[in-house]
């Protein structure tokens, strides 16, 4: 992986903590103040955060399946 690949990485990483806390916090908050509308944010940010991590693994691995199917078809 490239410099920019992994500083690419390392943000996306970042980013996806800063979310996940955001909706933490948000959602207790919430919580605490007895918002509903609050406590559904934080939720739906927590919700949103959690697919969004999910599906771009699974195109990740789903990549890396077919380069190693490529790789193995190659071989023999």
């Amino acid at each position: 992986m490239s410099a920019g690949g992994r500083r690419v990485g390392i943000a996306a990483r970042v980013a996806t903590v800063v979310a996940l806390f955001a909706g933490a916090f948000t959602t207790a908050a919430g919580v605490l103040m007895n918002s509903a509308v609050a406590a559904t944010n934080g939720v739906l940010l927590l919700v949103g955060t959690v697919l969004l991590v999910g599906i771009t693994y699974a195109a990740v691995f789903a990549r890396e399946d077919q380069l190693a199917r490529r790789a193995s078809s190659r071989r023999g």
